[in-house]
């Protein structure tokens, strides 16, 4: 039984290495051919730039006018979108100056208003020159005007009181 054990593993091991063996193989013949690759595709880039040299010869005058033809749209997009962005431009030109003529008004009203507030602050400004003299004679007369007024308050009350205490002893 160990002999039988002992050849079946190494019939293993010998099968194990051949297959090693044969992926070693297939290693090395996949490089070489990944190898080769940038040759053959060097040739089928050089038949591919061949091919459409001759199909350009053939089709050069259908090219141009396609060149033609795709040159002109594209510039007749470029004139619309132009005229597009000049109708804009405009547009904001003339909202702009409204907007200016706006300001201006404005700024006018403003300065008006500014010239008026000036002329009348002056006005006043002579008034209280004028009336600044009169001033002390006037805020005397009025302090006495105060006094007596508060005097005959005073003395309103004493009679409404001498009233009452006489009317209280007719009693």
């Amino acid at each position: 039984l160990v002999d039988e054990g002992n050849s079946f593993t190494e019939q293993l091991l010998l099968q194990k290495a051949k297959e090693c063996q044969e992926l070693r193989v297939s290693q090395a013949n996949v490089a070489a051919a990944i190898q080769c690759l940038p040759e053959v595709w060097g040739d089928v880039v050089k038949s591919q730039r061949a091919w459409s040299k001759a199909s350009a010869l053939r089709r050069a005058p259908a090219q141009r006018v396609a060149i033609a033809a795709n040159a002109f749209a594209e510039t007749t997009d470029r004139a619309a979108a132009a005229e597009v962005e000049y109708a804009a431009a405009t547009t904001a030109i003339e909202a702009r100056k409204k907007r200016q003529t706006m300001l201006a008004k404005s700024t006018e009203q403003i300065e008006a208003r500014g010239n008026a507030a000036q002329v009348e602050e002056a006005e006043w400004r002579q008034k209280r020159k004028d009336l600044k003299p009169g001033l002390g004679t006037c805020y005397l007369k009025l302090l006495r005007l105060q006094v007596a007024q508060q005097r005959a308050v005073e003395g309103r009350a004493t009679l409404h009181e001498r009233c009452s205490v006489a009317t209280e002893l007719k009693r």
